[in-house]
């Protein structure tokens, strides 16, 4: 899951990644954080979920990416 602080993640430096910042409301909460403030979300170009974290670090999601990019996730 990553290290245990909060990380602030770069995404322009992310290959082929940008962020999409997303208004929280009731739905989003339940449906996407459950019971986390926020959380990372890693969605493939055919809208798959790919993965999710509520903390993580640079390099684990790119990581992450490779995998997506390699056809491992």
């Amino acid at each position: 899951m990553g290290d245990a602080r909060e990380t602030r993640i770069k995404c322009d430096t992310l290959i082929g990644s940008r962020p999409l910042h997303v208004e929280i409301n009731a739905f989003v909460r339940q449906r996407y954080l459950g019971q986390g403030r926020k959380a990372v979300y890693l969605v493939r170009p055919d809208q798959v979920i790919a993965g999710r974290w509520l903390r993580t670090s640079d390099d684990e999601l790119r990581s992450a990416i490779k995998e997506v990019y390699e056809g491992k996730r």
